[in-house]
C-alpha cells in the first residue's frame, strides 16, 4: 500500500471514529484534561515554593548584611574606645 493512501485510509478511519462516536474526542479531552490539570496546579505550586525560597534567602542575605554593617560599626566603636583609654592610660602614666 503507497503511503498516499495510508494516510487516506487513517483519515477515513478518523472520520468514521467522529462520526460514530462523537462524544469520543470530548472523553478523551476529559481524561486529558483530567491529568493535566493535577499537574498543571503541581507545576505552579513548585514555581510558588521556588519563588517563596528565593524571597526567603534575599530576606536571610539582606538580614545578614545588615547584621555585618552593625557588627563592624560596632567593631569600629570599640576600637575607637580602646584607643581613647590607651591615651587615658598614658595621661595617668607620665
Amino acid at each position: 500500500m503507497a503511503h498516499d493512501e495510508r494516510i487516506l485510509k487513517h483519515e477515513e478511519q478518523m472520520e468514521g471514529l467522529e462520526t460514530r462516536a462523537p462524544g469520543w474526542i470530548d472523553s478523551v479531552m476529559r481524561i486529558v484534561d483530567a491529568v493535566t490539570q493535577p499537574q498543571q496546579r503541581l507545576d505552579g505550586w513548585m514555581r510558588r515554593g521556588t519563588e517563596l525560597d528565593n524571597e526567603a534567602l534575599q530576606h536571610r542575605v539582606k538580614s545578614a548584611d545588615a547584621h555585618a554593617h552593625r557588627a563592624t560599626e560596632t567593631a569600629r566603636e570599640l576600637e575607637r574606645e580602646i584607643t581613647r583609654l590607651h591615651a587615658e592610660i598614658d595621661d595617668f602614666e607620665i
